[in-house]
């Protein structure tokens, strides 16, 4: 693997060639025109020809344009091609818009969002400026947000908002829709946070110094944002798994104070409490009408958010609807639990299987997560039952 860096304020890409061991050597650095600050300000890869040669993209701010250096197989790049883009043009992304199967441009900028589809050959057709109404820094990421098998864009901006447009799967996209973010977002990345099958997004508020989490519902819309702090500069955002437990966590880059902020995410529990009951007597002989001492023992646990201890509680009934004792119950050590109940030793003479009581535990846990157990007390028919 090889890197190529854009060089804003130089005009130029840089190239890092891979020595296959973490290292790697330089590998020369190619003009993107203008020669101004922020130009290029990003840099995108892919195979524009279809060559199988990787090819770059950048998108270059002061001087409005997109540069395409079409690759050479060995490392080297030839000479830029620009295209018009918006104004200061900060971000550039590739992929296949219209189901061509030839990759295309989308770059943000201070107007909007540019979309520059690909010919095939290595050029592109003219753009096609998709306003956003606040536009200010503006940052994208490029994904299927709604599962329709087609590519939408995700654009979030210093104003405080990520706005998503849509696809149509020919190249054009339907009108934006802004959801605030909390914050000054300087960047956006999707991902499927809460393992749901589902994109969601990520933004870096650089000024807020947070990150914010925006759910997605399947549909193309998402959620309310959810802040979490990071630090001042909070700015280039990874998703990944660097815990190695299956879920993926965030890292984030906080320019201001030359720091990274890293998120694992929490377990995600979706599994009830465990519960045992154990009764004793479970029979009640013999039927003289007595109120019978009857204790109920067990645990409840959960291994994964813990046990809401003020959910924990119990009920009796039966058949006749004659009893409806409930109550709460206190967990001890282990989660374990015992209490009494009284049940009268009685039933109908014309009940020919026995009175049954049914004892029930309930409980839930810290993620809201619910479960039961039962157990039962029989006053039988007469005593061979």
């Amino acid at each position: 693997m090889d890197l190529a860096v854009a060089d804003a304020g130089c005009g130029q890409v840089s190239i890092l060639l891979g020595n296959g061991d973490g290292t790697f050597t330089e590998g020369g650095s190619f003009s993107t025109g203008g020669g101004a600050t922020f130009a290029p300000y990003s840099v995108a890869v892919g195979d524009f020809n279809s060559d199988g040669k990787l090819d770059l993209a950048t998108a270059n701010e002061t001087i409005n344009k997109a540069s395409v250096l079409l690759g050479n197989g060995d490392g080297t790049f030839q000479s830029h091609v620009d295209y018009d883009t918006g104004a200061d043009s900060r971000q550039v992304a590739t992929g296949d818009f219209n189901g061509d199967g030839r990759l295309d441009l989308a770059v943000s900028s201070g107007e909007g969002v540019s979309i520059l589809l690909g010919n095939g050959d290595g050029t592109f057709q003219s753009q096609t400026l998709y306003p956003l109404g606040t536009t200010d820094n503006p940052y994208l990421v490029i994904a299927d947000l709604n599962g329709d098998g087609k590519l939408d864009l995700a654009v979030a901006n210093t104003a405080g908002s990520v706005s998503i447009l849509l696809g149509n799967g020919d190249g054009s996209f339907q009108s934006s829709v802004p959801y605030a973010t909390g914050g000054f977002s300087a960047t956006v990345i999707a991902a499927d946070f809460n393992g749901d099958g589902i994109l969601d997004l990520a933004t870096g508020n650089y000024y807020d110094a947070n990150i914010a989490i925006l759910l997605g519902n399947g549909d193309g819309t998402f959620g309310a944002h959810v802040n979490y702090p990071a630090a001042a500069g909070a700015r280039g955002l990874v998703a990944a798994d660097f815990n190695g437990d299956g879920r993926l966590d965030l890292a984030v880059a906080n320019q201001f104070v030359d720091s990274i902020s890293v998120f694992l995410q929490p377990v995600l529990d979706t599994t009830p409490p465990a519960i045992t009951v154990g009764v004793n007597p479970k029979t009640l002989w013999p039927p003289n009408g007595k109120m019978v001492p009857v204790t109920v023992s067990g645990t409840i646990t959960d291994t994964g958010s813990g046990v809401n201890v003020t959910s924990a509680a119990y009920s009796v009934t039966d058949e006749y609807g004659e009893v409806e004792p409930a109550g709460a119950i206190t967990l001890g050590a282990g989660g374990s639990y015992s209490f009494t109940v009284l049940l009268q030793a009685s039933r109908l003479g014309t009940d020919l299987d026995g009175r049954h009581y049914t004892i029930t535990v309930r409980a839930s846990d810290n993620s809201g997560n619910s479960g039961s157990q039962a157990s039962g007390v029989t006053v039988p028919h007469d005593q061979r039952d």
